[in-house]
């Protein structure tokens, strides 16, 4: 199970640049399939923008991520015009981010995050440069966040930085939680239920040696297809019927 803790950032301005790149790749990706010179794919968009400027300063998580959120808005609108009675409401395709907020998601996967108590360092990409201008490497590697939460203790898959409404930033972190009760008892679940089978079996045997004692074969074929099928019914966990079902399937023998 999967849980998320959100933490609300002051941006800085590294926070700030990444996310400004992220949503300038989103704009890209978005401009080539409206013109047509893109197919909605991840991998055509992939492809076409593997030397854009804004896609070497992300890592390829968030580059991946800002594609499948462009080609499902496509996708979704394309499915829309062909057959519209599925959706409630009109649907629209995907628009442009606007100038002054022009951000959007930055995922970080584990490997590129350290965690030391309460403090969080990001990673940035081998090939991150400062401006469009410049195009020079920045000597700036990493980025810390101090949560004042103790986070040794989770196990973090995944750390995300989502932009709201370009004011204040939000800290996702995204960690998987054990669940020790549901266990223990999924395993005396799956005790009971064995246990049953048995003594389903050990009745299912006692029925086929009660009824196959006639010396005609037809009927000993018709009966050891009758204890077959009661077999299968019996063990399966989705029939509850299974007196019934010996009972109208099973014959004595005079």
């Amino acid at each position: 199970m999967h849980r998320c803790l959100k933490i609300a950032i002051k941006p800085s301005r590294e926070i700030r640049w990444l996310c400004f790149n992220a949503g300038k790749l989103f704009n890209c990706a978005n401009y080539l399939i409206k013109t047509g010179s893109a197919k909605p794919n991840i991998y055509d968009l992939y492809n076409k923008l593997s030397s854009n400027f804004f896609k070497l300063n992300l890592h390829s998580q968030t580059t991946t991520k800002i594609f499948s959120h462009v080609v499902r808005g496509w996708l979704n609108f394309f499915d829309y015009i062909k057959n519209p009675h599925k959706y409630p409401h009109p649907v629209k395709p995907p628009k442009f981010k606007s100038r002054r907020n022009c951000f959007h998601i930055v995922s970080f996967p584990r490997k590129n995050v350290k965690i030391d108590g309460s403090t969080i360092t990001l990673c940035y990409p081998k090939n991150h440069r400062i401006g469009k201008g410049r195009r020079k490497k920045s000597d700036l590697n990493f980025i810390t966040i101090n949560t004042n939460l103790d986070l040794s203790q989770l196990d973090i898959s995944e750390v995300n930085i989502v932009p709201k409404y370009g004011k204040f930033f939000e800290l996702q972190i995204i960690y998987k939680k054990k669940n020790c009760k549901r266990k223990d008892k999924d395993r005396k679940g799956r005790r009971e239920e064995g246990k049953e089978k048995k003594e389903i079996n050990a009745i299912i045997t006692n029925h086929s040696n009660y009824v196959c004692n006639n010396n005609d074969k037809n009927e000993e074929r018709e009966r050891d297809l009758v204890c077959r099928k009661i077999r299968k019914m019996a063990l399966d966990p989705g029939v509850s019927n299974f007196f019934s079902v010996v009972i109208e399937g099973v014959k004595k023998v005079s």
